[in-house]
């Protein structure tokens, strides 16, 4: 599925854990990691070398365990904006996935400064894990190595959702045990609440019932053990935060926006909410080409 895998750390408490997790991320295939920690010279200019003392036997130290891990492991520290130099670093190992920590608070706050996240996901073509470090740290590696056991997938039927169905496809032939398809119709009763009603089918349409059990066979061709069909009617980015909030899922797939003209920032708003309510991973497809600014800084690294 995905062989390599850059991992971020900056060198933080919370990215041990995420390092925890990324040892067994041979659960999606992954067999060589690049370890990044980028120095951003554009927020910290003073650095001109890597961190030394404490942070430099952290770094060390993350090497080491993803080692005993049995992965390949190769050490990156790119200078520059921490979002691009990310990205451009994936492209120059040729990574297909991007593995970063989260606090679950959305992508403006992260384990990185400012919005690196959300950075990150509107500039890149290759699909971003999102991990939430703080959830996580008693259990990182446990709950990691059973990362693809049950899947949520919320899918509005748009081209950026529709994105993600190659990697549930790959996650299905890693041996899923179940995969949910999420469906949300937004409905409201006039002068009173939103109603959300779990399971009732017959309040889909043809073209997407028909579109759904497509999936749903092909998933099941790919090897899932189980994949179900759930419809649920009200707010999309509501609903589906309750769904991920369940303790049912180990892993929601996401594509990056949906058809609601209101993007919040970067992301879709059922994106957004997603994770910022979660507390289990988050794989989330970008959608369509990157969106890079003219004049994006160069990237160096260090020696």
């Amino acid at each position: 599925m995905f062989e390599t895998a850059v991992v971020c750390t900056d060198l933080s408490d919370d990215s041990d854990a995420l390092v925890e997790c990324a040892g067994e991320l041979g659960v999606l295939g992954v067999s060589r990691v690049v370890l990044a920690h980028v120095v951003d010279v554009f927020e910290h200019p003073e650095f001109g070398s890597l961190p030394e003392s404490a942070d430099s036997e952290r770094y060390e130290s993350q090497l080491a365990y993803l080692e005993r891990c049995g992965l390949d492991v190769i050490v990156d520290t790119p200078i520059g904006h921490t979002s691009y130099s990310i990205d451009e670093t994936a492209i120059a190992h040729g990574a297909t996935l991007i593995v970063m920590g989260s606090h679950g608070l959305g992508l403006t706050e992260t384990g990185f400064s400012g919005s690196v996240s959300s950075d990150l996901v509107r500039v890149t073509e290759r699909p971003v894990l999102l991990i939430p470090t703080q959830s996580l740290a008693r259990d990182a590696k446990n709950r990691c190595a059973r990362l693809v056991d049950k899947v949520l997938y919320p899918t509005d039927f748009s081209e950026h959702a529709r994105r993600a169905e190659g990697l549930l496809e790959q996650i299905a032939s890693r041996g899923s045990h179940e995969i949910v398809l999420l469906h949300i119709r937004e409905i409201r009763l006039p002068g009173g609440p939103t109603v959300s009603l779990l399971g009732h089918e017959e309040g889909l349409e043809g073209a997407e019932r028909s579109a759904l059990d497509r999936l749903r066979r092909r998933l099941l061709d790919y090897g899932a053990g189980e994949v179900r069909v759930e419809v649920e009617f009200g707010l999309p980015p509501e609903t589906v935060a309750r769904a991920v909030t369940s303790g049912r899922f180990t892993l929601v797939v996401i594509g990056r926006k949906g058809r609601s003209p209101q993007i919040d920032g970067s992301l879709g708003s059922v994106s957004d909410a997603v994770v910022r309510a979660t507390g289990v991973p988050v794989l989330l497809m970008p959608g369509g080409e990157p969106d890079l600014p003219r004049g994006v800084p160069g990237r160096g690294r260090l020696r």
